[in-house]
């Protein structure tokens, strides 16, 4: 499977940097082991249950963004979740399994 990264224009001059940056992180990512696409499949039943994949990467990308503790801005990066919603799955015991 080969993924694309679209370009964002809400990034104006830097959209095709940024996507050639992104695009470069998913070309060289390592892919997941058996047992990891297990232990992914398990913490999205257990933490993720009300949760859809697009929620679940716009948390991992908002994460990724404002680090583990910003509840809010996380937030509002994941459509349709709130604060509570998000500081439940920001928990240790979720997100390290």
């Amino acid at each position: 499977m080969h993924l694309q990264v679209p370009k964002d224009p809400d990034l104006g001059t830097d959209a095709e940097r940024v996507r050639k940056e992104e695009q470069k992180k998913i070309d060289e990512a390592e892919v997941l082991t058996e047992e990891e696409v297990q232990e992914k499949e398990e913490l999205l039943k257990q933490g993720f249950s009300n949760w859809n994949k697009r929620d679940f990467n716009q948390f991992i990308k908002a994460n990724e963004k404002y680090g583990r503790d910003d509840i809010d801005s996380i937030s509002k990066e994941v459509e349709g979740k709130t604060p509570e919603e998000v500081a439940h799955n920001t928990s240790s015991d979720v997100t390290d399994g």
